[in-house]
């Protein structure tokens, strides 16, 4: 009796860590970053960072992907907060590296001003470049259900 109970809180124990180690692999990699998504920006490897003009962080609303000339994509994203006289900024983010799009993760950042860029995109030459290693993670999903 005691081996089967040796036995069975084994098993339970491995079932644990690979529920465990599930769950933590789903809240880093998560959802794919999408089309309306909102989204936390802040960060950098300026202190403080001047894109941010004082602020904590800027607030945006993804608005598309656009491919880049020689592989991967940047996200187009119109910032809701630190408006310009306009009242638009749009900003590129660049995945490190070519990393997929996920609901968080490190960038660099190109700001358009108002102006929409063409694809494919060249990086560096689209718009002034800021930042670099900003944060972003998703705030808000886009309900695509149509409901």
């Amino acid at each position: 009796m005691p081996y089967l109970t040796a036995t069975i809180l084994a098993v339970t124990g491995v079932i644990v860590t690979l529920l465990y180690g599930v769950f933590r692999y789903a809240a880093h990699f998560g959802p794919a970053l999408q089309i309306g998504d909102e989204i936390r920006l802040w960060g950098g490897y300026s202190e403080p960072p001047y894109w941010l003009h004082g602020a904590n962080a800027a607030h945006g609303v993804v608005e598309g992907f656009l491919e880049i000339i020689g592989g991967g994509s940047v996200a187009l994203v119109a910032l809701q907060t630190l408006e310009t006289s306009d009242n638009s900024r749009r900003v590129l983010l660049y995945s490190r590296f070519g990393r997929a799009w996920r609901h968080k993760g490190v960038v660099h950042i190109e700001e358009l001003g108002n102006q929409m860029p063409l694809s494919p995109v060249v990086p560096g030459k689209t718009g002034e470049w800021v930042e670099s290693h900003a944060q972003y993670t998703v705030v808000k999903r886009q309900d695509l259900s149509g409901r």
